[in-house]
């Protein structure tokens, strides 16, 4: 299984994390705790977050990047994109610089 790097932002405060896991969907869905739901940021970002987190009363994520009209629930990740896979999230050009910014 290949691996990719990606961020994790848990639900606390300033809880960033890069991290290197399996490229499989049950890692997406572990990490942040049900069913997947995807948010394309640019052509080559995107955030990952669980499709049923106000249904399931998770809590507010404290690093909810302020574009965002309300908190998203909790935990998301940050993983690049190619195509349709996931990729490293600093894979595209000028990546690191708008994950900077955005949050």
């Amino acid at each position: 299984m290949k691996k990719i790097k990606i961020i994790y932002a848990g639900v606390a405060e300033d809880d960033f994390r890069k991290m290197e896991v399996d490229n499989d969907l049950k890692v997406f869905q572990d990490l942040v705790g049900g069913n997947i739901e995807v948010i394309t940021l640019t052509t080559d970002l995107a955030m990952v977050v669980n499709e049923e987190g106000r249904l399931l009363g998770l809590p507010d994520n404290e690093n909810t990047p302020k574009l965002f009209k309300g908190p998203l629930k909790g935990n998301f990740l940050i993983v690049g994109v190619n195509g349709d896979d996931f990729a490293d999230w600093d894979s595209g050009s000028g990546a690191e610089a708008f994950v900077d910014k955005l949050l």
